[in-house]
């Protein structure tokens, strides 16, 4: 007989891939922002579940910026924007059901975003 472990995760619509980066959240709660540190653990086309450095409850309106490891023409890196609410809490990890997401350019460390034209005369 399959375990009840299993069974749920059978049971996703959308497989979830392994993925560890680094991020940047923001809990909002009416007027209170709380903001922190964490890393993904794993995310699919429909949410993303990560650690962070302090709990994040149950039902919270949240915003990630995720430190995507690709970068666009070889210049601007990318960061993930992910606005959502947090589906499920357990210690320090939390999950994250996807309301909206875009990508957003970053400089990379020592090369500029955009590369200077040089006039020639």
């Amino acid at each position: 007989m399959e375990s009840s472990t299993a069974n749920e995760r059978d049971r996703r619509s959308w497989p979830r891939y392994p993925f560890e980066a680094a991020l940047e959240y923001r809990v909002i709660h009416g007027r209170r922002v709380t903001t922190g540190r964490g890393k993904t653990i794993n995310l699919s086309s429909r949410g993303v579940y990560f650690q962070s450095d302090q709990a994040v409850a149950e039902g919270m309106e949240i915003q990630l910026a995720i430190a995507w490891p690709a970068c666009l023409d070889n210049v601007a890196g990318l960061t993930l924007h992910v606005t959502g609410r947090t589906v499920r809490s357990q210690g320090m990890c939390a999950a994250v059901k996807i309301a909206q997401h875009e990508f957003r350019t970053r400089a990379v460390a020592g090369r500029p975003v955009v590369t200077p034209r040089i006039r020639r005369d």
